[in-house]
């Protein structure tokens, strides 16, 4: 099984909107909508769980009405942070899944995800017990404070994006396993042990959207 968890617990407050920015109007849609269509379309996801706020637990059930996102089977509620939506989400899914399901977490406030992404995202999970989307640094990358100590080589220097894979037993006993530590993102976690991470390639069209001024990059991207 392949199952996709969508994380939108943050309130967004960087982004300076009354409502969580999940619920700002884009393109006549509210920005959760894009992440949400890009997995409900996908072949390969079978089932979808939002990870939110359950404040607004009526508001994200309505979306997924209106629009027919038939896929989304589960609503989780996230925790204060990034690190615990992930665990909730994980293990409220403990008496659905097995320990080699696929599940792709993935941060709702990366709009698009191209369908290809995802299937290599759930192919490499043949090779791997945990895949991250990243791509490759343009930027020439030093390490300082007030002064640069040294460079790094640039060819060797990914941006990590999302959907991050993995088989579900193994990135749920990393999540019980460090839950008491902080990691910013769920790939770091079993790098930590020593597990090998495999890479798909990302694209620009990922990128985050935290604050108004992102979405003048991303919009000629959306669907209309």
């Amino acid at each position: 099984m392949n199952i996709a968890i969508i994380l939108f617990g943050g309130n967004g407050t960087r982004f300076g909107y009354d409502l969580p920015k999940q619920f700002y109007n884009l393109k006549n849609h509210p920005l959760c909508y894009y992440s949400i269509k890009s997995f409900n379309d996908c072949s390969k996801i079978d089932s979808i769980a939002l990870v939110i706020d359950n404040k607004y637990l009526n508001e994200y059930k309505s979306i997924c009405d209106q629009y027919h996102f038939n896929k989304v089977k589960y609503y989780i509620s996230g925790g204060d942070n990034r690190q615990k939506s992930s665990f909730n989400g994980l293990t409220y899914l403990k008496e659905f899944l097995n320990k080699d399901d696929n599940v792709l977490i993935h941060d709702g406030d990366r709009l698009i995800v191209d369908e290809q992404i995802i299937i290599n995202n759930i192919e490499q999970l043949n090779n791997y017990n945990g895949v991250v989307t990243a791509i490759k640094s343009e930027d020439t990358i030093a390490i300082g404070n007030n002064k640069i100590e040294k460079y790094l080589p640039r060819e060797k220097i990914f941006r990590i994006q999302t959907p991050q894979s993995f088989k579900y037993g193994v990135i749920l006993c990393a999540h019980q396993k460090y839950q008491n530590e902080l990691f910013t993102d769920d790939a770091s976690m079993i790098i930590k042990d020593n597990i090998d991470i495999g890479i798909v390639e990302g694209n620009k069209k990922l990128t985050k959207i935290t604050t108004k001024e992102d979405i003048d990059f991303i919009k000629d991207y959306l669907y209309e």
